[in-house]
């Protein structure tokens, strides 16, 4: 395939890096082929239970197709992304103390399906870009501090409280854009301002339910 091509369609799929994890399940349930036409792929990965598919993806998709790219070329573009770049584990249910510790070939886009426990320093000083781990309930110390690509965290299950084991700091973590965290979370000012907005303060807070974080009253609306 022409590199040009290559490098235009996965352009397009990086915009939309929410969604490459559901793509590449749905490549991978549906047994996508080369001979399937543009409009029948969409179509079968929208019916997908569990994969809500986007328009933003779709346009991305056919942005591809505008560039000269087929069908198997578009397929084998997304594959491609999800096997240098995400890793979804569907077995674990925790991650161990040091686990990626300072590793900077980390896989930068990270998906657990079971992990209920993360360990201390598991993530600390690596090259983690985004994390979603939708039951997890507990988190160790400095997980995710000096993390300097990481910009997105969804934790959907885990209760920011004030506490050592109810909180997480986010120092040295310069590129930082999003966070979402269980409807019962309670985030204090003392923590917003020396945990979590300590190399910045210009990412958004929501819960799980979609409430906003106000950054002056320190409350979710």
């Amino acid at each position: 395939m022409p590199e040009q091509h290559v490098e235009s369609v996965l352009a397009e799929l990086r915009k939309f890096e929410t969604h490459i994890t559901r793509i590449g399940d749905a490549i991978i349930e549906k047994g996508v082929q080369s001979h399937r036409k543009l409009y029948d792929f969409a179509d079968e990965i929208k019916k997908i239970k569990g994969h809500p598919y986007s328009d933003a993806m779709l346009l991305a998709i056919s942005n591809g197709m505008g560039v000269g790219l087929t069908d198997e070329e578009i397929t084998k573009g997304i594959i491609d992304f999800t096997t240098n770049n995400v890793q979804i584990n569907f077995t674990e249910t925790s991650i161990p103390i040091n686990k990626y510790k300072n590793d900077k070939t980390i896989k930068p886009l990270h998906t657990y399906f079971r992990v209920n426990t993360i360990g201390n320093y598991a993530f600390n000083g690596s090259n983690l870009k985004k994390l979603t781990s939708p039951i997890t309930t507990k988190i160790g110390l400095m997980t995710f501090e000096n993390c300097s690509e990481l910009e997105e965290l969804n934790l959907g299950g885990f209760k920011y409280k004030p506490g050592i084991d109810t909180s997480f700091s986010l120092k040295n973590c310069p590129k930082f854009k999003k966070l979402i965290v269980n409807d019962d979370s309670n985030i204090t000012m003392s923590d917003y301002r020396n945990k979590l907005a300590v190399a910045n303060n210009t990412f958004e807070i929501y819960t799980y339910s979609g409430k906003k974080y106000n950054k002056v009253t320190y409350s979710f609306e």
